[in-house]
């Protein structure tokens, strides 16, 4: 499945934020569903869900940083994440 999900951009202290919202439920067809998920950001760590880099968390890959973009495979479940943007 190939979609767009809405992040809130916002300006922060040390520069721009966006905050994303992403669940991908576990379908009972499909043993592990995952999902790649890119978005904009500085580098890789400044992808967090928390406190937490995003590449820290059990099951999530990180697959590269290219030209201002971040991509990661991630298992089902949800995340709450902030990207730095600049």
């Amino acid at each position: 499945m190939d979609g767009v999900l809405p992040a809130g951009v916002a300006d922060q202290p040390g520069g721009r934020r966006a905050d994303l919202d992403v669940g991908l439920e576990q379908q009972t067809a499909l043993a592990a569903s995952e999902a790649t998920l890119r978005l904009p950001a500085v580098s890789a760590d400044s992808v967090r869900e928390g406190r937490t880099p995003l590449s820290r968390l059990d099951g999530v890959r990180f697959l590269g940083h290219t030209d201002g973009v971040a991509s990661y495979r991630l298992p089902s479940g949800r995340y709450r994440l902030t990207s730095t943007l600049r």
